[in-house]
């Protein structure tokens, strides 16, 4: 047996601010409709399709994310990708490729 305590230290507690700190403001998840009422187009989705279809051949996700001018997370595209069904074909394979229908 070793002569050294067998108590555990513990974090200190946050300051009372850091405890009651106010929530952050929730984010309106309604779809923005144009002035003709359907929905609008997102900006970072055109230029997600718009890689698209300036590809010869089907391309991933991360593709597509390097060929955009701004840094974009896989997901941002991933989802793009996913609501856009009806104009993008996933090609199946390992990683997935897209093209444009």
């Amino acid at each position: 047996m070793t002569g050294r305590p067998a108590s555990i230290s513990l974090p200190q507690a946050p300051p009372a601010a850091e405890v009651n700190r106010p929530a952050p403001p929730v984010v309106d998840a309604t779809p923005v409709t144009a002035d003709n009422g359907h929905a609008a187009v997102d900006p970072l989705e055109q230029r997600v399709l718009a890689v698209l279809q300036r590809s010869r051949q089907p391309i991933g996700i991360a593709e597509i994310r390097r060929r955009l001018d701004e840094e974009v997370s896989g997901q941002q595209v991933r989802r793009i990708l996913e609501r856009a069904t009806d104009r993008v074909i996933n090609t199946g394979g390992r990683p997935a490729a897209y093209r444009i229908r």
